[in-house]
Formats: structure tokens, sequence, C-alpha cells
């Protein structure tokens, strides 16, 4: 059902994040005819963080794309952690970093097209320093 002055009956119609909010029942109808949540209730909540599983935290490496082994290829980098909270403390490494864009959490094995990307594979083994909370890159 569509929201509007004449079928809601309220005069008080809002504009909202790209939509129309009516005043009186609170539903928001966007320009594309789709509607949004009438409260906080009804906001779809986000997934719970997986707890000790296998996460990956991905990343395009900016400057090692495009040549060595990577030539004409994008470089991705992907950093195995033991559960969502290192996969954070990883991420959050990487966002320090200018050379590293499209910085990612997921929770199953990425895939990439090796015609297209080309992957490497690291651990705390190999890159050790990511794995530290609040990692400084200036200061090593």
């Amino acid at each position: 059902m569509k929201h509007s002055k004449d079928n809601c009956h309220s005069s008080n119609i809002f504009l909202v994040n790209e939509g129309l909010q009516c005043g009186n029942c609170g539903s928001v109808e966007y320009s594309d005819g789709t509607q949004g949540p009438t409260s906080w209730n009804d906001v779809p909540k986000p997934a719970p963080k997986p707890v000790n599983t296998t996460c990956y935290v991905t990343m395009t490496d900016r400057f090692m794309s495009g040549w060595g082994e990577a030539a004409n290829k994008i470089n991705k980098l992907v950093l195995t952690c033991d559960n969502w909270d290192e996969a954070e403390i990883v991420a959050d490494n990487a966002r320090r970093r200018t050379d590293q864009k499209n910085i990612n959490i997921c929770g199953n094995k990425p895939y990439y097209n090796p015609a297209r990307y080309y992957v490497s594979w690291h651990d705390k083994t190999d890159y050790g320093t990511w794995y530290k909370k609040d990692h400084c890159w200036h200061c090593g």
C-alpha cells in the first residue's frame, strides 16, 4: 500500500533519506516504490558475528597489482583469521595502509577468478604484524 496524503489521511509528509515519511503512521516510501520500516523495531538487525570460526580478511593491494606475478591482474591479499575479533584487528590494520583498498571480512573462504586476479594467501606465520592490535606501520 502506497502512503500519501490521499490514502493515509495525513497532511504531514516529510522528506527523509530520499523518501517520503508519513507524519501520521511513520511509514517511509522511497522513489522506487519500496517502503521502509515504520519503527526501529522493524529495522532488520545485523547478523551476529561468527564466534571461534575461521574468517578471512580480503583486500586489493594497489601497489602490487598490475606487475610481477600479478601482471595484467588485480592483486588480492587474503589473510586467514582464527575468529571474527582477530579479523577485525587485521582489517583495522589494513585500513591504516594507503596501498590497501576494498577491505572486507567474510566467513566463507573467498574465491577469485584466476584469469583476473592474482591471490596471495597469508596467516600469522608470515604476516604476523598484521595481527597485532593497533599496529603502527610507520614505527614498525
